[in-house]
């Protein structure tokens, strides 16, 4: 046989290489995408703590309010870290990606295995999984872009409303 027929020759064995190489990084991709979205998720957490401390100070302190620039920059950054960890949330949620389905893996290895054009078959199950792999990576992509920014957005107000309370609180002093 020869390599440009397919059946066992070198072009189909690399070919098949190459749609495994490339599952490979997509499932890697999508791991490492999951895996940021967790880190933002705790992060979001962790600052909507320090602002809901650093209200609870700003409240307490006797004869004082909190200006209404603070409260509006507080809102906004509490709503994006919200925002932000529901993203991070949908990421991290059970997703359909395509399969084998162990039940016909199973019976064409009993039926098939020495079947010429076994490779090819393979590949065609390969490249159906990196299709579904690449479709969630782009999805979950777009919204953990989405948690980054409303991440930035919740820093940025954030620092805001601490700025705004230290002036507040020189100028109460």
């Amino acid at each position: 046989m020869s390599e440009s027929d397919g059946v066992g020759g070198q072009v189909s064995n690399s070919l098949g290489l190459y749609i495994a190489s490339e599952v490979a990084g997509a499932e890697q991709d999508y791991q490492n995408v999951r895996n940021r979205a967790t880190n933002l998720m705790a992060t979001s957490a962790g600052l909507v703590a320090l602002i809901t401390g650093l209200l609870a100070i700003a409240v307490q302190r006797a004869n004082s309010s909190v200006p209404i620039v603070v409260r509006f920059t507080v809102a906004i950054a509490l709503g994006s870290f919200v925002v932000s960890a529901a993203h991070a949330l949908l990421i991290n949620r059970p997703q359909t990606v395509l399969g084998s389905d162990e039940a016909d893996l199973e019976q064409w290895v009993n039926d098939e295995w020495d079947r010429p054009s076994w490779e090819q078959d393979v590949a065609a199950m390969q490249a159906t999984y990196l299709t579904s792999l690449r479709l969630a990576n782009v999805t979950n992509s777009a919204r953990l872009r989405w948690s980054i920014i409303c991440q930035i957005v919740g820093i940025a107000f954030t620092s805001v409303s601490a700025v705004v309370l230290l002036v507040s609180a020189g100028h109460a002093a």
